[in-house]
């Protein structure tokens, strides 16, 4: 599967995990996530949304919305997260400060320990738990991130060999080898 196709897969397996969520209403943010639903939503049409599926859903809106905040409350959510996982070391929990380690452009980025948080779900087998699956899911994004900034880095740093090589032969005055095609 290409990386693009990879991509749309999981914005679509997001998008249907979030449904329920996207039929609250905007500033509804007292209760819990089900019971800010089912307000929403007529008696006649009322549908229990699973526990893992409203978990996922405070997840993905508990990461949004940390990435708006100030570096400074960024970080004292992550440390809070961290605290809350001590005490509780839950799937949600574990996830949760998965999701905050691998946030991009925080001063507390650890790509490392996020994967290493979820490496006990990257081989989850068929599973109907949506914490679960979204985890292996996020797990593998972290890791081929990891792989392609690897794999970046190692061609600049060839790049660089070659650009010294370069200055060195046009140092000596010789004429540059011919460019093989």
């Amino acid at each position: 599967m290409s990386s693009g196709r990879r991509v749309i897969g999981v914005f679509l397996w997001c998008v249907a995990a979030l449904a329920p969520v996207a039929c609250t209403a905007p500033g509804a943010v007292q209760g819990t996530g089900q019971e800010r639903v089912q307000e929403r939503v007529p008696e006649m049409v009322r549908i229990p949304i699973p526990e893992d599926m409203q978990q996922l859903a405070d997840l993905v809106v508990y990461r949004g919305r940390v990435a708006t905040l100030k570096p400074e409350e960024q970080r004292r959510e992550y440390l809070a997260a961290g605290q809350s996982f001590s005490r509780d070391p839950s799937p949600y929990n574990r996830i949760r400060v998965a999701l905050l380690a691998a946030m991009p452009g925080t001063s507390f980025q650890d790509d490392v320990r996020a994967m290493s948080l979820l490496e006990p779900y990257s081989g989850a087998g068929p599973t109907y738990d949506k914490l679960r699956q979204f985890a292996a899911i996020f797990y593998a994004q972290i890791a081929e991130s990891v792989k392609a900034r690897g794999r970046a880095e190692q061609l600049r740093e060839q790049l660089d060999a070659l650009r010294a090589i370069e200055r060195t032969i046009i140092e000596r005055g010789q004429p540059a080898p011919p460019v093989k095609k």
